[in-house]
């Protein structure tokens, strides 16, 4: 049989983050907030959504000139990242609500691989932005990593999208939690 050899380090978790001005957040909540009547319930993820299509063009743009400060901030730091530069921040992206006992607590992933994507885009990196803070539970949980990211209203989270970082939601009990979250694509056209 195999014999595993085991290495010693310290692991870099590729999950980095920073604040985005908060009245953005505002911005996309209010928005949000005035269309939620029209929105479905997703049972299996435990959110209500809407894409960015129905955000108001001044809170969009706003949103992605800040997220776009973060990901070039990300590709500084991880310049292999950037190895093939034909790739963007998608710019329909999710704007999500968790109430109080709901979340996306099955572990996935959000590229799981070229055969299930066949035909979509191929994601690179995934964004969260938390659009409030959330004083108990509401965690994004990363498996390999054994991190967990509390919300905090402006808290702009990045990490790559495949098999390395599992993740899911943890609920908060007794709180509402806004997010708005996306995906960094290739733009290669098959």
């Amino acid at each position: 049989m195999f014999k595993e050899l085991t290495v010693d380090h310290n692991s870099e978790s590729f999950i980095r983050g920073w604040f985005i001005p908060t009245e953005i957040c505002d911005a996309l909540r209010k928005d949000f907030d005035k269309k939620i009547s029209r929105a479905q319930f997703d049972e299996t993820r435990g959110y209500t959504a809407f894409t960015s299509d129905s955000i108001s063009p001044v809170a969009h743009k706003n949103y992605v000139n800040a997220l776009q400060k973060c990901v070039d901030e990300y590709k500084r730091i991880y310049k292999w990242c950037n190895m093939d530069k034909n790739w963007s921040i998608q710019t329909r992206y999710n704007i999500q609500l968790y109430k109080p006992g709901n979340s996306y607590s099955n572990w996935h992933v959000e590229d799981p691989g070229p055969t299930s994507r066949m035909g979509k885009n191929i994601r690179h990196l995934v964004f969260t932005t938390y659009l409030n803070t959330v004083e108990k539970g509401g965690e994004t949980a990363f498996m390999y990593q054994n991190v967990n990211v509390s919300p905090i209203k402006g808290l702009t989270i990045i990490w790559p999208a495949g098999w390395t970082h599992p993740h899911k939601g943890i609920a908060a009990p007794s709180e509402k939690k806004y997010i708005a979250t996306g995906w960094c694509t290739y733009n290669h056209v098959y």
